[in-house]
């Protein structure tokens, strides 16, 4: 019997046990071993790449820009066709040898307003800016009835002595002179609000440029008048407004749509309205808040500015949008 124990001893301690009844603590060097060991990554979905920004994405839209002659006279292309306008560009342009970033710039399509404005398509924004910027160079090679204004870059000048006489053409010289600026490149200079007549001793002034880079470089710097730092900034004008339906980004001559009345806000021009009320709200706002379902009180001061204030939310909200726009 004792045998029999003694072998079932030897069998059991060469068989494995499942469950251990009492298992010795890990060591600290089990611990360490254990807590060193690598665990295995998760898994991870790929991030998506951001997108490019407005800059880069605007380098490959079509650019369309109007081109308003000089309202004197005959109207340019009148007897043309919109292929005909577009290839006497393209041959005007040749003769010019005119490129953009080492291309040819390409006419994509062309629309003729009845005033006389054309709208011209081209393959990017670059090559329509610089029909744009330099439209008094090749306009009238095209036709010569195509007579345009020569492009000008504003830059705004501000706390310059009212002492300043601009209309005197040496003080205007010595200014170029002090500020290393060729006098043939300022074109124009014009005072903000009139302070020399409200008696202020200082106000902003705004020069004209016929030279773009120069004006960027005025910008990015600052000017000086008799050592006196003037600080320069980007002057933003005020966009466009039409006269026809009120809206902001094109003129009457152009516009497509209905009119609005800007005395009762119904579709007609305001010489034909017979309502007796005054023209002394903004017919936009409060067309909107009707559109939203909004309650509109004509006694509401947020009502009390006229259409084609800047005070106008709407107009706000556009100039916002506008200069964002040019910042990016």
């Amino acid at each position: 019997m004792s045998e029999v124990q003694h072998l079932k001893k030897i069998i059991a301690s060469h068989i494995p046990s499942a469950v251990n009844p009492n298992p010795k603590p890990p060591t600290f060097a089990e611990k360490l071993t254990q807590n060193s060991r690598i665990q295995p990554t998760p898994t991870r979905t790929p991030h998506p790449l951001p997108a490019p920004p407005n800059r880069v994405l605007n380098m490959f839209k079509r650019g369309n820009i109007i081109i308003r002659p000089k309202r004197e006279g005959e109207k340019p292309f009148q007897k043309d066709n919109a292929e005909k306008i577009a290839g006497k560009v393209i041959k005007a342009l040749k003769s010019l040898n005119v490129r953009v970033n080492g291309e040819e710039i390409e006419i994509k399509s062309v629309i003729r307003y009845e005033l006389g404005d054309v709208r011209f398509y081209t393959k990017d924004r670059a090559q329509a800016r610089w029909l744009l910027e330099n439209r008094h160079q090749w306009t009238h090679l095209a036709d010569p009835l195509f007579i345009t204004s020569q492009a000008l870059f504003p830059v705004l000048i501000h706390s310059v002595p009212t002492q300043f006489d601009i209309a005197d053409k040496s003080l205007v010289e010595e200014f170029c002179q002090e500020n290393d600026i060729p006098m043939e490149t300022l074109k124009k200079l014009k005072w903000v609000g009139n302070p020399c007549n409200k008696e202020k001793a200082h106000g902003s002034l705004i020069a004209y440029f016929s030279d773009k880079e120069i004006a960027n470089d005025i910008i990015r710097g600052h000017l000086a008048y008799k050592r006196l730092h003037l600080q320069t900034v980007n002057f933003q004008p005020e966009p466009i407004q039409c006269f026809n339906c009120l809206k902001v980004g094109h003129i009457a001559g152009s516009c497509k749509n209905r009119p609005m009345c800007i005395r009762c806000g119904h579709q007609h021009n305001i010489r034909e309205c017979k309502e007796e009320l005054e023209d002394k709200h903004c017919i936009r706002c409060m067309n909107y808040d009707m559109e939203n379902d909004k309650p509109v009180d004509r006694m509401d001061e947020k009502y009390f500015n006229l259409v084609f204030s800047n005070k106008c939310p709407i107009k706000q909200a556009k100039l916002e949008k506008s200069s964002t726009a040019r910042r990016l």
